[in-house]
């Protein structure tokens, strides 16, 4: 690289408007070395592509080369039309803007695996995105979606699909053709009923769909055997059907802040559970056969209305993290010392009179009281 063209690059990414303007003014004159570095030729519409990208301080020393445009919190509302130029690129993030539509010429990006598009001012799905068909991972979350498009359905590579803080109330029954979603993110909506489409999706590794109004779950989600994190906290879900027990690859499973009247009998037999949360569920009690979860390693079941110590998981053997703060429990059974892989264990906001003969029981853990 010669000192000029260099110098070229410093006018160009000095994130002053005047110098940018100027750096390529005088670009015509390194046509060759600007070839060299970026590896295309420099012309009228990479000059306004150029233009755009530098002074949005994303262009730096061969960006190109990962293909990746982050342009996120940017105030942006539109993008030039000249970024169909860059067809080979595979990631583009725009999210954090202020876009409420997408533009046309985006359809050009064929190439796209990723695109992030949350954090704008959408109020309706952008269909323009289900004609980028090598789409991996669309993230379009925090935005003011109600409905998703039929046309979702022409998505079938994607994997990742986050729709988590919009306005969506039901998912349409095409999106059961998706079948190689692993990971499905449709929390805090307004959903009022578990989509049943939803069990289509055999190869789902992780579902969240926390902070909606759900009350029942329905039977469709035995059909999930590949899922290993469940989250279903925050909803009004009283009861669990009997095809959870089908979920035995499932490793994290969040059940807080719902209102049960059973016993959660349907969770007992998940043997490669290994994080359980139950705040705010208003338990009073656990099944006996919660001692069968032999992989566990942290339990919350904090904030709920229990008077008793839990004996049940003095069994757990490989339990590290056990949170019980604000119940009503007064004192903790001296089998606790049982609990050898036990290093935090959470009782404040209980009434605990045995405080002294606990720190001595378990000796290797920090309490907090």
């Amino acid at each position: 690289m010669t000192p000029e063209f260099k110098n070229l690059l410093t006018l160009l990414t000095s994130k002053i408007e005047a110098n940018i303007e100027l750096g390529l003014l005088l670009v015509k004159n390194y046509k060759q070395e600007f070839k060299d570095f970026f590896g295309f030729e420099f012309d009228k519409q990479i000059k306004n592509l150029m233009a755009f990208l530098f002074k949005n301080e994303i262009l730096q020393k061969n960006f190109l080369e990962n293909w990746c445009l982050d342009l996120s919190n940017k105030q942006l509302s539109t993008l030039p039309k000249e970024i169909k130029l860059l067809k080979d690129m595979y990631a583009l993030y725009i999210n954090k803007n202020l876009f409420t539509c997408l533009p046309k010429h985006i359809v050009n990006l064929q190439n796209l695996t990723s695109l992030n598009i949350s954090d704008n001012l959408f109020t309706h799905f952008p269909k323009i995105t289900t004609k980028l068909q090598d789409l991996r991972s669309l993230h379009i979350s925090n935005n003011s979606l109600k409905s998703i498009p039929k046309e979702i359905e022409n998505l079938k590579n994607l994997e990742y699909l986050s729709l988590d803080k919009n306005n969506i109330t039901k998912l349409p029954k095409e999106i059961k053709f998706l079948q190689n979603l692993v990971s499905l993110d449709i929390s805090n909506n307004k959903f009022l009923h578990f989509p049943k489409e939803i069990g289509h999706l055999t190869r789902l590794k992780t579902l969240d769909i926390k902070y909606n109004q759900l009350s029942n779950i329905p039977k469709e989600i035995g059909n999930l055997k590949n899922l290993q994190q469940l989250y279903l906290n925050n909803n009004l879900i009283k009861t669990l059907p009997k095809e959870m027990i089908q979920l035995q690859k499932l490793e994290i499973l969040n059940l807080s802040s719902n209102e049960f009247l059973t016993p959660l009998q349907e969770i007992t037999n998940l043997q490669n559970l290994q994080e359980l949360y139950l705040y705010c569920s208003q338990l009073s009690n656990i099944p006996t056969e919660i001692n069968q979860l032999n992989k566990l390693q942290i339990l919350y079941l904090n904030s709920n209305h229990f008077k008793v110590f839990p004996t049940e998981i003095i069994s757990l053997k490989k339990l590290e993290v056990l949170n019980l703060s604000h119940n009503r429990i007064e004192f903790i059974p001296k089998e606790i010392k049982k609990m050898k892989a036990l290093r935090h264990l959470i009782l404040k906001g209980n009434p605990v009179e045995n405080k002294a003969e606990i720190q001595k029981l378990l000796p290797k853990c920090k309490i907090d009281f």
